[in-house]
């Protein structure tokens, strides 16, 4: 559809291209690279018509499962299910009735998902399946839909479909990573890449965290009365970037320009030339009214994500910067200004220059070198009651059971405060002693976060 009050948009002449490339979906699991929203959402109602199977769709967030039931509920009318943790008992035991007696032809669901009782033969589809929202970490049974859902789909005889917003990705379970087939987007505009070396900027006598490119780049923009987009991992800070931070700096700057700001979970202002937000503004699809009118975004940095004191880091904003991407390839903005103050970063340098394949090789060198995964296994031990003695019983237990493979890490408190072990399983091992752990111990195996 063409018209600019629907949600989603595609062009007629990158539908050729789209069948093309879900005429050859085969076997039991594919891997898809999406380049907008609206090219995932043909692909799910392209599927409900080619063929009469459940088709179960597993979204990160639920607000990105509200963006996109409103266009199914337009084109499948009643013949759909929505499952997720904000439904009232009542409204959630009705959708279940839906699945199970199979009067739902589209399932859309949270990670929970994974567990429904879908129909044989279906189709299970993520979206963006790198995100680690689809990991359970915070409570028991601490499990990852992504896991799950390969069991389910062997159970039914299902095909599985994980789709991301880069072409290449690293998981824990694969040595190797994983080449995927590219969905084209749904627009003929593209959106590029320009890095910015911030490391310039703090060179010079009146240091800015906005460079003086950058801001040449939005009086640009603004005087061709086009909207600018930037974001920022922090609301606030004392120090270093932050929303705040940058919205005072250009409500300074840029004369006869509304520049607004977006506190998190808080409503977009309807107003504006420039809009300064978290990333939350532009992940849950709050924008998409907008599509057309911004011309230019900027991510003013990606250094609080990078500096996390976790293996996966770098893999993490790498993911991040191309589901950014990928979200302001839907808003159909042109181009993309990355500050970054580690430009040499073989993480940034993947996503600004494409030097995907030297970031990869690198990553799983460091990794293999470390025992990490895929090269190992981790196990996070926490303990969650205050009896002192209990973590130093635990260690000699461990010690005195556990196959002298298996390394223990730690005591170390996590970012929960919690005491915790971390356990290196670098080779088959038995881990049955683990069950014997006391009541108070929670086990975490692949942990989506050590600290």
């Amino acid at each position: 559809s063409s018209d600019p009050h629907n949600t989603f948009i595609l062009s007629k002449s990158q539908l050729p291209k789209l069948q093309q490339t879900v005429s050859q979906l085969a076997g039991n699991q594919n891997h898809i690279q999406i380049n907008d929203i609206s090219s995932f959402v043909w692909l799910i109602l392209h599927l409900t018509k080619k063929s009469n199977s459940q088709i179960l769709v597993l979204f990160p967030t639920i607000d990105l499962i509200k963006s996109v039931e409103t266009v199914v509920h337009k084109m499948c009318s009643g013949n759909y299910a929505v499952i997720h943790s904000e439904l009232s008992k009542g409204n959630y035991w009705k959708q279940y009735q839906k699945i199970l007696l199979d009067q739902a032809k589209i399932i859309l669901s949270t990670r929970q998902g994974a567990f429904l009782p879908i129909q044989s033969n279906a189709q299970i589809i993520f979206f963006e399946s790198t995100s680690q929202d689809f990991k359970q970490y915070d409570q028991h049974p601490r499990y990852d839909a992504r896991i799950v859902a390969g069991w389910l789909s062997d159970i039914t005889k299902s095909q599985l479909i994980l789709t991301s917003s880069h072409s290449q990705i690293l998981t824990t379970q694969s040595k190797h990573n994983i080449s995927l087939r590219e969905l084209p987007s749904g627009s003929s505009t593209m959106t590029t890449v320009k890095l910015t070396d911030m490391k310039n900027e703090m060179h010079k006598r009146d240091f800015s965290i906005i460079a003086d490119t950058t801001l040449s780049a939005i009086k640009k923009t603004t005087q061709k009365n086009k909207k600018i987009l930037i974001l920022s991992l922090r609301y606030e800070a004392e120090e270093g970037v932050s929303v705040n931070k940058i919205h005072e700096i250009l409500t300074n700057t840029l004369k006869n320009c509304k520049v607004a700001k977006t506190e998190p979970k808080k409503d977009l202002e309807k107003n504006f030339d420039v809009l300064v937000a978290t990333p939350y503004s532009l992940e849950t699809l709050k924008l998409i009214s907008k599509r057309r009118e911004f011309e230019l975004a900027v991510f003013a940095s990606i250094e609080p994500l990078l500096a996390l004191a976790d293996f996966r880091s770098a893999q993490r904003s790498f993911n991040r910067l191309n589901y950014w991407k990928m979200l302001c390839q839907e808003l159909q903005i042109p181009q993309i200004i990355l500050q970054s103050y580690s430009p040499d970063n073989l993480a940034i340098r993947a996503f600004a220059y494409g030097e995907v394949d030297a970031f990869i090789k690198s990553e799983l060198a460091n990794r293999k070198q470390l025992n990490y995964p895929p090269f190992g296994q981790l196990i996070k031990l926490t303990y969650k009651h205050e009896v002192p003695y209990e973590l130093d019983r635990a260690i000699k237990f461990l010690k005195d059971n556990l196959e002298s493979s298996v390394q223990i890490l730690g005591p170390f408190k996590d970012k929960k405060s919690q005491e915790s072990l971390l356990l290196k399983v670098t080779q088959p091992s038995t881990l049955t002693p683990l069950l014997s752990l006391p009541h108070g111990w929670a086990i975490d195996r692949d942990p989506e976060n050590v600290l």
